[in-house]
């Protein structure tokens, strides 16, 4: 894969405007601007980017799920991820 990294959402904003990404992994806990508000930000420049969430907070993952579909994400992870798991989604997304 190719594979860019940033550490908060203001910069996976500023990147995507910058060129064109098929998959965005968001942590739902960032810096500044929080997930689902870069989500919704990042949809506004590319609709057709793939988003897959993650969280720390299992407590929490149904309200997340849920809240990640309404915001057309494909999926809300918990963490620690599942790698296996993970790259599997990625491919059955990009392939």
């Amino acid at each position: 894969y190719n594979v860019s990294v940033v550490h908060n959402g203001e910069d996976a904003i500023r990147i995507v405007k910058e060129k064109p990404y098929e998959i965005i992994l968001l942590d739902i806990k960032l810096p500044t601007i929080n997930g689902f508000e870069t989500l919704l930000e990042i949809k506004k420049i590319n609709s057709e980017i793939n988003n897959i969430l993650i969280t720390g907070y299992k407590e929490k993952m149904s309200e997340f799920a849920e809240k990640a579909i309404i915001e057309n994400a494909i999926t809300c992870l918990y963490k620690p991820l599942n790698l296996e798991l993970l790259f599997d989604l990625i491919d059955k997304i990009l392939y």
